[in-house]
């Protein structure tokens, strides 16, 4: 390694140190978040609610949209956020979606953006 790319790795260490401090936060909260998304389907189970809910994904989302102070765009918040619920319906009751054509159609493309991944 360099004198110079050690400097830069110095340099980025205490930013990184951050991120990871986040990143360890932001799954304690994930988790937290998903095992309350478990105990909503077993109430939805339990009185026979739909488990999916576009509505309810469109108004979180939009809700966080207007909300998001930045640097992320709105296209952002709403692919995270769109894999977030994704990840609670899952926990709440495994959601099969098809779709109609061979992987990387538009068809597939299009679920993955409505349903996530």
């Amino acid at each position: 390694m360099t004198e110079q790319n050690k400097n830069k790795d110095d340099a980025l260490a205490p930013l990184r140190a951050q991120i990871d401090e986040i990143d360890q936060q932001v799954l304690a909260l994930l988790n937290r978040r998903a095992r309350i998304a478990e105990e909503v389907g077993e109430v939805k189970k339990r009185e026979g609610t739909p488990f999916f809910r576009p509505d309810r994904v469109q108004s979180l989302i939009s809700r966080l949209q207007q909300a998001n102070g930045g640097p992320l765009k709105a296209k952002h918040v709403a692919a995270i956020w769109r894999e977030i619920a994704s990840a609670g319906l899952d926990l709440e009751a495994p959601v099969r979606v098809a779709y109609l054509g061979p992987a990387g159609t538009f068809s597939e493309e299009a679920a993955l953006h409505f349903f996530g991944s």
